[in-house]
């Protein structure tokens, strides 16, 4: 029960770094690139990091 207790602490703590610094760095990004290139940054951004995780799936798949 305490490592799921501590795996949710960290998890949340984990995504409350991440929203801060992607705060952080939007309105750095602001400061020199447009609106639409900002939006497109994030947007590919996701794309990166959701071709990582099915990357990542589809090797551990194939490793079973």
């Amino acid at each position: 029960m305490l490592n799921r207790k501590k795996f949710t602490a960290d998890l949340i703590s984990f995504k409350q770094q991440d929203l801060y610094l992607t705060r952080k760095y939007i309105v750095e990004f602001k400061k020199v690139l447009s609106p639409a290139k900002v939006a497109k940054l994030i947007t590919l951004e996701q794309e990166f990091k959701m071709a990582l995780l099915h990357k990542l799936k589809d090797k551990h798949g194939t490793n079973r």
